[in-house]
C-alpha cells in the first residue's frame, strides 16, 4: 500500500497524463520529464512479478488503480528501464560536462597567470635573490622551491620577533609596494587551489560510463527495431498464406471462384466469415507497425544524442590533457621538479603554495602596522625605522623577472 501511495504521489506531481508519460520514456523527450520526474521513476521502476499479475488482468483497466494503471502502460514500452535510464544520463549529461569543462578552464586559466604574472616573477626573484644574500658562503643559486617559501617565518633577527618574511615585506612596501598585491594578478588562484586533476578525472568517469551504456541501448533499440520488422513481416506471410488457404478450399467447392480474389465484385468481403479474423489480422498489423516506427524514432534520436555526447566527451578529454601540459609548463617555469610532482594532487598543492605566501605576506603586513601603531603611541617622537630590526635594506639587485626552468634548490 505504501509502495502505491508513493508511486500516486510522484504521479501526481509529474502532472502527466499516463499515456503521455509512457510516449515521454519511448521517444527520450527530456521536455515532458524533468530530471526529477525520471530519478522518481526509476526509484519506482516495477518489478517482473507486478507486470506478470497485472498483464494477467482482463477487466476493465479504469478498474484498477492509478499507480497499476501506469504499470500497465509504461510495461508496454519495450526496454523501458534502459531508456529511462538513458534519459536520466541525457538530462545530466550537459550540466556535468558544462562544470568539468568549467574546472579545465579554471586550471588552464590560473597556469597561464602565473606563467604571465609580472609581479610574481619580480618576487620570487626578490626572495631568490635575498635568500642568497643570506647564504654567500653557499654561493649563488639559481632557484629554490617555491614549497620552502613558508620558512621565510623561521629565519628571526636578534629580538626573536621580526622574521626575514618581515623584512621582505618592509622592504616591498618602501621600494616594491606593488608586489605586496601579487595575487591580483592571478584571479583564478583560489579556485585552483580548490581543485585537483584526480577530481576532474573522477567527474568524466561516469560520464564515459554512461556513453558506453547509451551506446549499448543504441545497439538494443537496433535490435528491437530489427524485431518490430521481422514480426510484421512474418504476420503478413502469416496472412498470406490464411489466405491462400481459403481460397484453395473455396476453389474446391466452387471451381469458379478466382483463386486470387477473395472479395465478390462488390469489394465486399467474402462469405467465409473471414471478417473478424481480417480486423484482428489489420488490428496487429496496426501495432507492429506503430511499434516499430517508435522504436525507429526512439533509435535515431539516440543515436543522434549518442555522436553529439561523444564528441562532447572527447573534447573534455582533449581540453583536459591541454590543461595538464599547461600546468606543467608554468610548474617548470617557476623551477617545479615535474618528473616528482604527482599530478593527480595538483594543482591543489601547488596553488595553496602560492595562495598561503600571499595570505602570509599580508599578515605580516598587518603585524607590521601593529608595531608601528605601538610604537607611535608609546613613544610619538621617537622615529621608526621603516625596516624594523631585520637586516639592511640594500643593494638586492632584483631580476624583473625569473629565468626560467631553473630548478637548482637552496
Amino acid at each position: 500500500l505504501k509502495r502505491g501511495s508513493n508511486i500516486e504521489i510522484m504521479l501526481s506531481q509529474i502532472k502527466s497524463p499516463l499515456d503521455d508519460i509512457a510516449a515521454a520514456v519511448q521517444t527520450m523527450d527530456a521536455s515532458a520529464l524533468d530530471g526529477e520526474a525520471v530519478e522518481s521513476m526509476i526509484r519506482f521502476l516495477p518489478t517482473s512479478e507486478e507486470l506478470a499479475l497485472l498483464n494477467m488482468f482482463e477487466g476493465d483497466e479504469e478498474r484498477l488503480g492509478k499507480a497499476e494503471r501506469y504499470f500497465r502502460k509504461l510495461g508496454r514500452v519495450a526496454g523501458f528501464e534502459s531508456k529511462l535510464r538513458a534519459l536520466e544520463f541525457k538530462q545530466g549529461f550537459t550540466a556535468a560536462v558544462n562544470a568539468v569543462n568549467e574546472w579545465i578552464g579554471c586550471i588552464g586559466a590560473c597556469a597561464a597567470e602565473l606563467k604571465g604574472s609580472d609581479r610574481m616573477g619580480r618576487l620570487i626573484a626578490l626572495v631568490l635573490t635575498l635568500g642568497n644574500a643570506l647564504n654567500s658562503a653557499r654561493g649563488p643559486a639559481a632557484g629554490f622551491a617555491l614549497s620552502s617559501l613558508p620558512k621565510l617565518l623561521d629565519t628571526r633577527s636578534f629580538d626573536g620577533k621580526t622574521t626575514l618574511l618581515h623584512y621582505l615585506v618592509a622592504h616591498l612596501e618602501s621600494k616594491d609596494a606593488d608586489l605586496l598585491h601579487f595575487t591580483t594578478e592571478l584571479p583564478h588562484l583560489d579556485r585552483a587551489a580548490r581543485l585537483t586533476f584526480t577530481q576532474v578525472e573522477e567527474e568524466l568517469a561516469p560520464l564515459h560510463k554512461g556513453l558506453g551504456a547509451l551506446a549499448k541501448e543504441v545497439a538494443a533499440a537496433t535490435a528491437r527495431v530489427a524485431a518490430a520488422e521481422t514480426k510484421k513481416a512474418e504476420r503478413e506471410a502469416e496472412v498470406r498464406t490464411a489466405r491462400a488457404d481459403r481460397a484453395a478450399k473455396m476453389a474446391r467447392a466452387d471451381p469458379r471462384v478466382i483463386l486470387d480474389d477473395d472479395d465478390d465484385d462488390d469489394g465486399k468481403p467474402d462469405s467465409s466469415g473471414s471478417d473478424s479474423e481480417a480486423k484482428a489480422a489489420a488490428a496487429a498489423d496496426a501495432a507492429d507497425a506503430k511499434d516499430a516506427t517508435a522504436e525507429r524514432e526512439f533509435r535515431e534520436a539516440l543515436s543522434a544524442f549518442h555522436l553529439s555526447a561523444a564528441a562532447e566527451l572527447a573534447a573534455c578529454v582533449a581540453a583536459l590533457d591541454a590543461a595538464k601540459a599547461s600546468f606543467t609548463g608554468a610548474a617548470r617555469y617557476y623551477g617545479e621538479d615535474v618528473a616528482k610532482m604527482h599530478l593527480g594532487q595538483e594543482p591543489e598543492r601547488f596553488a595553496k603554495v602560492i595562495r598561503d605566501f600571499g595570505a602570509l605576506i599580508d599578515k605580516a603586513g598587518k603585524d607590521r602596522s601593529k608595531v608601528k601603531a605601538a610604537a607611535s603611541t608609546s613613544a610619538p617622537d621617537a622615529k621608526k625605522s621603516e625596516n624594523g630590526t631585520g637586516p639592511k635594506d640594500a643593494k638586492l639587485g632584483v631580476q624583473p623577472v625569473m629565468a626560467e626552468g631553473k630548478a637548482a634548490q637552496t
